[in-house]
């Protein structure tokens, strides 16, 4: 629902007073900095408003929300995980990839563009074969093709290392669905650590985490060098997240959440 307009709060009402027994809730997988009156308005007429982050928890909660879980994003099983339909991208993939689009343009996202392209340009200079699939970025930055999200499965299969790289990366456990995608593939992944990651995921078990361009760097050549360890650590991650993070296990935390007077429960 955000900045949609598709459904109004008084839509919201008018289905909890025909059915009052019926649950209403709205999840945001997407992230700002800020939440507009609009959708403070839907968050005031659900239930509850389950988010992809523990971080903007009291944000949402400052803006009305009745209540507010933590319901992270998901994994399509056979786009994501299965890689269906099949496809083969019209580009070399290169032994390191990143996938999205450049959004210098969007106020809120510019820090994490910056970092972007700080960690591209430095692996660059650093001689690694690295390139990215995507729109929008400038001159400098090696572009080898387009791709559709749903596409990206057989991008990141291909490449022996993928970058994990949020538009926010101080948000306590937010991280885009770049970063289950990457780690489906089982291609082992280097991601920008955000607060609350090692809560999901286990360094260099089911990933690797860094801190800085430099840090995403020395990872990056350490799988690079140790192919037997990089390998192990992409089966083991693609494991985790077949496992904890598609969409049939979100359902089973939901249905298991303590929401108003345990209802998801009751349902369940």
């Amino acid at each position: 629902v955000q900045g949609s307009d598709v459904i109004q709060p008084w839509a919201i009402a008018e289905i909890r007073r025909r059915l009052p027994a019926c649950l209403v809730t709205h999840w945001m997988g997407d992230c700002r900095l800020q939440i507009p009156p609009d959708l403070a308005e839907i968050c005031k007429a659900t239930h509850a408003t389950l988010i992809s982050s523990i971080g903007q928890i009291p944000m949402f909660q400052k803006a009305g929300a009745r209540r507010v879980h933590y319901v992270q994003i998901g994994l399509d099983w056979a786009e994501d995980v299965l890689g269906l339909p099949a496809w083969e991208p019209p580009f070399r993939v290169p032994d390191v990839v990143f996938c999205g689009g450049h959004y210098d343009h969007v106020a809120d996202f510019k820090q994490g563009t910056r970092a972007r392209i700080a960690t591209i340009s430095a692996l660059s200079r650093a001689g690694v074969d690295v390139g990215v699939v995507g729109r929008g970025w400038p001159a400098q930055i090696p572009v080898v093709g387009e791709c559709h999200v749903k596409q990206q499965h057989h991008v990141y299969r291909r490449a022996k290392v993928a970058l994990s790289i949020n538009h926010f990366n101080d948000i306590d456990r937010y991280y885009s669905d770049r970063h289950l995608i990457a780690m489906a593939s089982g291609t082992p992944v280097v991601a920008l650590k955000v607060p609350g990651m090692e809560l999901e995921f286990t360094d260099q078990r089911d990933c690797l985490f860094a801190t800085t361009e430099g840090g995403i760097v020395a990872s990056v050549k350490w799988l690079l060098d140790n192919p037997v360890t990089a390998a192990r650590i992409g089966r083991t991650g693609r494991d985790e997240v077949r496992r904890e993070h598609t969409w049939t296990a979100r359902i089973r935390e939901l249905v298991k959440a303590d929401l108003p007077d345990g209802a998801f429960a009751a349902l369940a």
